[in-house]
């Protein structure tokens, strides 16, 4: 893998991820490479179908993160992280906080978080139609099946 490729914060050390899938998925698993060992991410906090977050309420946590990953190995290999899969079945998109990383806790002054390599395990879910069950279509309907709404339009059928 190439790790000219990073993506690094720039003013501080938080970062906002948003992924969007093509798609619904489960997610299992976190697959991520970072690094080296200050800029590793010191917590990654996650968010399911939870698009327009900020670093506002990421830091307040409000909405509260669906799972916290909070002891993200140092290591120059891609890491797998598994997830609590009851909390991710049916994901569309997927945004992770990055509250800061390891050189900011060391005493390091300038840290910055730095993510080579980002990915997922899991699969992805067939979508169901969300239209109604029992569809009924009128080719000659009956007046005597319809009641008059009261203020409708001339010509309507008088009342009974």
């Amino acid at each position: 893998m190439d790790e000219t490729d990073t993506l690094e914060s720039d003013v501080d050390d938080e970062l906002i991820v948003h992924v969007p899938f093509t798609g619904s998925v489960r997610l299992r698993a976190l697959l991520i490479r970072s690094g080296p060992g200050h800029a590793t991410p010191r917590s990654v906090h996650l968010y399911k179908n939870l698009p327009s977050l900020d670093f506002e309420d990421a830091a307040s946590e409000m909405p509260k993160p669906l799972q916290k990953l909070t002891s993200i190995p140092e290591s120059s290999e891609v890491v797998e992280i598994p997830l609590l899969a009851a909390r991710f079945p049916d994901v569309q998109t997927l945004t992770l906080y990055i509250p800061g990383c390891l050189g900011t806790e060391r005493g390091r002054p300038d840290s910055h978080t730095r993510i080579s390599f980002l990915g997922f395990r899991g699969e992805s879910r067939v979508q169901q139609r969300s239209g109604p069950a029992t569809i009924v279509y009128e080719a000659a309907p009956r007046a005597t099946d319809h009641t008059r709404v009261d203020g409708t339009a001339a010509g309507a059928r008088p009342s009974q």
